[in-house]
C-alpha cells in the first residue's frame, strides 16, 4: 500500500497491487493504457516472464523489485530490465520508474 500511496503522490494512477502473475496479467488486460510497472519477482504462482513480456510489447517502463536476481530464463529474455534490490524505499522505486519513463 505504501507503494500505491507514493505513486499517487507523484500524480500516478496505481492499477494494482497484484498478488500473483495471473492477477497481474488480468490487470494488464483490463488496463491497456498502463505505461509503467513495478513488478515483484517473487509472485506465488510462478514466473513473472509473461508479465514482463506484455509490458515489453507495450513499450512500458519496468522496474523489477527483488532480493535476488531474475531467473536465468527471464534474464535472457529481458536483459535490460532495471532491478532494484529489496528492501527499496517506495520513493526510490517510483523515482527510478519516472526516470525510465523520461528516457535517456
Amino acid at each position: 500500500m505504501d507503494l500505491c500511496l507514493t505513486i499517487e503522490e507523484w500524480s500516478g494512477k496505481p492499477v494494482g497491487p497484484a498478488s500473483s502473475v495471473r492477477e497481474a496479467l488480468d490487470l494488464l488486460s483490463d488496463t491497456p493504457e498502463c505505461r509503467a510497472a513495478i513488478v515483484d519477482v517473487n509472485l506465488p504462482d510462478g514466473d513473472i516472464g509473461p508479465v514482463l513480456d506484455v509490458l515489453k510489447e507495450r513499450g512500458a517502463a519496468v522496474v523489477v523489485s527483488t532480493g535476488f536476481a531474475l531467473p536465468p530464463d527471464v534474464q535472457a529474455r529481458h536483459p535490460d530490465t532495471m532491478l532494484l534490490r529489496k528492501p527499496t524505499p517506495s520513493k526510490r522505486a517510483v523515482e527510478t520508474l519516472i526516470a525510465l519513463m523520461a528516457g535517456p
